[in-house]
């Protein structure tokens, strides 16, 4: 494992992904293809930023808020 800014990355303790929470990349393309990027470069940007948005969602449905009602 490394340790970057404190913190310990384990691959192994990344929760898979639903099917119905992954992205539709066709969906999502046009808004990004104007930037002139290859196909799959906008995919990984694309894969990225839905991770990115679903990991958000997911810290702030397991937060806890001190025991609040």
């Amino acid at each position: 494992m490394s340790d970057v800014a404190g913190i310990d990355h384990d691959p192994s303790a990344i929760t898979p992904v639903p099917n119905d929470l992954l992205i539709d990349h066709s969906e999502y393309y046009d808004d990004i293809a104007e930037v002139g990027i290859p196909e799959e470069q906008a995919h990984q940007i694309l894969d990225t930023l839905w991770n990115i948005m679903r990991m958000f969602v997911e810290l702030g449905y397991s937060a806890d808020v001190g025991g609040a009602v």
